[in-house]
């Protein structure tokens, strides 16, 4: 019976040990983060490294409230959170800032307003796969989805945004130059690239091996 009573304190106290490990090592993870300016994760880290620090180490608790105190002050609150039905793989802000759209994997494109969180429109599959570019005009009244296999192009009218003409398929890829008036667009089964009219819609070059 005392072998087994030594075995299961020894047990215990390796067990209490490593606990005390791990949360020292989620502290200077935490700390660590902080320190390169990504507060949010770090304070992430701290709050497990207390939640995990066993209870009989009072010393170390408190050294983690008080980072958690000092780098909770660097933290600012977001200013909306924008809810998707499904994961997000691509956004791009408006030329004046006011507003975000956002293509999310299920093809829905939508459009929020950046102050408030307000969600201004929103069309449900848009493109039959995750976006791969969007990019708006420089005045802020275009815009271009790439998505799917499939290039869109939709102008705005108020809040919301319709499309505009038909869509260029097959596509890869895409982007736009520099002024926003040429789509440059990988063609998947002519392994080719062509520019078309972001206004237009109509081809500017003929396929470019």
């Amino acid at each position: 019976i005392a072998m087994s009573t030594w075995q299961a304190t020894v047990a215990t106290r390796a067990k209490t040990a490593l606990t005390l490990t791990v949360a020292k090592q989620y502290l200077h993870r935490g700390q660590a983060l902080c320190e390169q300016g990504r507060v949010a994760a770090g304070l992430h880290w701290m709050v497990r490294a207390f939640e995990g620090t066993p209870f009989e180490d009072q010393a170390l608790k408190r050294d983690i409230e008080n980072n958690l105190v000092a780098w909770s002050r660097q933290w600012k609150e977001p200013k909306s959170v924008l809810m998707h039905d499904s994961s997000v793989s691509m956004g791009a802000f408006s030329p004046d800032g006011l507003s975000v759209v956002i293509g999310t994997n299920n093809g829905d494109v939508t459009l929020w307003s950046v102050s408030t969180g307000e969600r201004l429109w929103k069309t449900n599959n848009a493109h039959p796969g995750p976006f791969s570019f969007i990019a708006f005009s420089l005045d802020g009244n275009r815009l271009v989805t790439c998505g799917g296999g499939m290039v869109r192009r939709w102008t705005r009218t108020g809040d919301s945004f319709v499309q505009t003409g038909s869509s260029i398929d097959g596509v890869n890829t895409a982007a736009l130059s520099a002024d926003r008036r040429l789509v440059l667009v990988d063609v998947i089964d002519k392994s080719a690239t062509r520019i078309y009219s972001a206004v237009t819609g109509e081809p500017e070059t003929p396929m470019m091996p």
